[in-house]
């Protein structure tokens, strides 16, 4: 008989320590001794392949953090002209580009829309544009337009925004509504309207998904989308939508900032200072601020952060295409 040892075909971990060969190289032997002895326990009960893959998943999750992190990070120091490292990435984590435009109309559905998905566009666009607000209804959804209404105005005060860039409106056939889309053809009526009486050159405003999916967010897309697919948006005027981005990404802090910034053009963050004021500007919507509100401000990617795209024709086709829903 045979003297060779025969591997213990029982020891599942030994795949996975070579495909993690690299970190147990790093680890005290008790450690690693201790991982062996938990996969051995798990995957008593789990497929290896599962565990690898949940490995995999969680470097995939590690790296993410980390760029964003790294990526915060030297936003932080774009400022810091005087150091060098400062100097060095100044150019590539700056803020969306300094260009002609002075005059920014931000489009909304309800009160609060602007601190909750919009801040850091407000805080930093103030400093080099005029900025406007326009507020599509008054969020009389449970009856409380009138107190909804003076908390925009705290709201945007905290921010910066004068009372006079701010309009309100309140149309009969627009409701506050979760169950209720607008008008495509009103409601671009509308916002021409005010685009023509401020003499805006750029919109920020909600993408096809509405950030949060309310179908009054959508809608403000779609008036816009009716405009460019009858090319009715006048050469002069920009329209930027708001990035919707998946459950993980809307709720990592500034985590997403590495991705944010490779892969969009045009994208706004917020120092911690002005976090803390976006934070803020949210608490002036006192009917609002229930647990999960809360729980929003201090986990989502919006405070930090804002990516855009700029509305596109032949995007605006393919959303037509994929929802059929486009006027």
């Amino acid at each position: 008989m045979s003297n060779v040892s025969q591997p213990n075909v029982s020891q599942p971990y030994v795949s996975l320590h070579e495909y993690q060969s690299w970190l147990f190289d790093f680890l005290p032997e008790f450690v690693i001794e201790a991982v062996k002895h938990t996969f051995d326990h798990l995957l008593d009960e789990f497929d290896s392949n599962f565990l690898v893959t949940l490995i995999v998943l969680a470097h995939v999750f590690v790296f993410y953090c980390a760029s964003g992190i790294v990526g915060y990070l030297l936003f932080l120091l774009r400022d810091k002209d005087e150091e060098r490292i400062g100097q060095l990435f100044n150019r590539f984590f700056r803020r969306a580009p300094i260009s002609q435009i002075e005059r920014v109309l931000i489009v909304t559905a309800h009160p609060d829309d602007e601190c909750m998905f919009f801040g850091p566009t407000i805080v930093e666009l103030q400093k080099r544009y005029i900025v406007y607000l326009l507020c599509l209804t008054d969020g009389d959804y449970y009856g409380l337009g009138s107190i909804r209404k003076a908390e925009l105005w705290e709201s945007c005060r905290v921010l910066g925004m004068p009372d006079s860039h701010i309009t309100l409106m309140k149309v009969s056939r627009m409701p506050d509504s979760p169950y209720t889309k607008w008008d495509p053809e009103r409601t671009a009526e509308i916002i021409m309207e005010q685009v023509q009486r401020l003499d805006v050159n750029r919109v920020y405003t909600f993408d096809h998904h509405g950030v949060s999916g309310h179908p009054n967010h959508k809608s403000i897309y779609m008036a816009f989308a009716h405009l460019c697919l009858k090319n009715e948006i006048p050469p002069s005027l920009k329209v930027y939508l708001l990035e919707s981005v998946n459950f993980i990404r809307k709720y990592t802090l500034f985590c997403d900032a590495g991705i944010s910034k490779v892969f969009n053009k045009y994208t706004y963050m917020a120092t911690i200072e002005e976090v803390r004021m976006i934070r803020e500007a949210m608490t002036m919507h006192e009917s609002q601020m229930y647990w999960f509100r809360w729980l929003y401000i201090y986990t989502t990617r919006y405070v930090y952060m804002n990516t855009y795209k700029e509305l596109d024709k032949e995007d605006v086709i393919l959303v037509a295409q994929i929802n059929g829903d486009i006027a």
